[in-house]
């Protein structure tokens, strides 16, 4: 039986993760610090109709600053009329990647808001390069504004969170679907 790229390409990697592998092959390796390993074990994926494998190279745990926030969003959830509501495309990048940590359970997961009901109650979210540059370290109640959503967030404290560090490192599979095959 031939491989069939089609059917073994990964096409279900969010935005995230193809940029992940993207910045593997372009710099021959790339970090990725969020949630649980984001790339399958030896994936092939296609960058300008070449054909590359990435792989896991290395995995280790470090301890990183940390916020603890609280995140709600409730159906039909509004700010109420007196409150500052600040939009997450103007949220620094840091507080943006906090917040789809948080909201997503991982920035590698789906990127699929609640539809119900979201409660995030005194959790360790990390924040990689520190909280200097952080608009929420000082939220101690805030109101979010990202899509078609109004997410209620208080930042309790900071903290650090181990985590999980993986390595990835890649290799040129084949110029062209033609040869991959």
């Amino acid at each position: 039986m031939s491989f069939d790229p089609a059917t073994e390409l990964p096409p279900d990697y969010s935005r995230f993760q193809r940029a992940l592998a993207h910045r593997s092959i372009r710099r021959g390796w790339a970090t990725a610090i969020y949630g649980p390993r984001p790339l399958k074990e030896d994936s092939y994926v296609v960058l300008d109709g070449a054909y590359y494998r990435v792989v896991l190279e290395e995995s280790h745990v470090e301890e990183f600053p940390a916020l603890v926030l609280t995140v709600e969003w409730t159906a039909g959830q509004t700010a109420p009329a007196n409150a500052t509501v600040l939009r997450f495309g103007e949220l620094p990048p840091a507080d943006r990647m906090g917040l789809r940590t948080a909201v997503y359970g991982g920035v590698y997961r789906a990127q699929v808001h609640p539809v119900q009901r979201l409660v995030h109650s005194e959790t360790p979210v990390p924040f990689p390069d520190g909280t200097d540059e952080s608009v929420l370290a000082s939220c101690d109640s805030c109101w979010i504004r990202w899509d078609d959503r109004v997410y209620r967030l208080a930042s309790h404290r900071e903290t650090t969170v181990n985590q999980s560090v993986y390595r990835y490192g890649s290799t040129r599979a084949a110029p062209n679907a033609a040869a991959f095959g």
